[in-house]
């Protein structure tokens, strides 16, 4: 009984886990929109931690900044994120608005860049704004010298543009080219994996994301 259990268990969580290839987009929940924005192949949610011992009171308080603070990271060039983000507007108006509404949003080309967004989530209120206020103010100097996509395969690219969080609600906008120098394409299947990293928040963050699972409709969205 226990086993049976444990099966149906593990059944429901890959389910949970694939929602973009089990429904389709109109029947996506606020649960499912929330894997695909914060858990799944192109958007992954960050813990900040610190490695420096805690020891006095002021540390101890720094220790607690760092364990509700979180990044969530998202492929805004990924249509899975793009149709997450319009599914989630539509559940949270309660289906007033429709998705032919943002077509143009939702399938829009990026041929030339990838962008990747920022946006920070924290238990305490006030922590989250004073985050979200350092992140409001920042710019691209912040981020240039160590922001960066990096695939397992080598081939790199630097950030190029930033854009900081504003009333759309996407979070901080960070723009990388999409091909090399050389005209070849950054990242490709055979790449297997893309490496996010960046140094301009409060600590060095680096992200790794399976490019196999990235596929969506038959092409690798990213």
């Amino acid at each position: 009984m226990i086993l049976v259990w444990a099966v149906l268990f593990m059944m429901v969580g890959l389910a949970a886990k694939d929602v973009w290839k089990k429904k389709k987009f109109g029947k996506w929940n606020n649960s499912d929109v929330e894997r695909i924005l914060d858990d799944s192949p192109w958007g992954q949610t960050y813990r900040l931690t610190s490695n420096a011992p805690f020891t006095d009171f002021l540390q101890r308080r720094r220790a607690d900044y760092y364990e509700h603070l979180g990044v969530r990271i998202r492929f805004l060039t990924a249509k899975p994120i793009r149709l997450a983000l319009v599914r989630k507007l539509i559940l949270s108006t309660g289906g007033e608005l429709r998705a032919s509404s943002f077509e143009d949003f939702i399938e829009q080309p990026s041929p030339n860049r990838i962008i990747v967004t920022l946006s920070l989530t924290s238990k305490d209120p006030q922590q989250l704004n004073q985050a979200q206020a350092e992140l409001k103010t920042s710019n691209l100097s912040a981020f240039a010298n160590n922001t960066f996509l990096l695939t397992k395969t080598g081939k790199k690219v630097f950030i190029y543009r930033f854009e900081p969080p504003d009333e759309r609600g996407l979070g901080a906008r960070l723009y990388f080219p999409r091909r090399l120098p050389g005209g070849q394409p950054l990242v490709t299947l055979q790449d297997d994996r893309i490496l996010f990293q960046t140094d301009g928040l409060r600590e060095p963050i680096r992200q790794w994301f399976k490019l196999t699972p990235m596929v969506f409709e038959g092409r690798l969205e990213i």
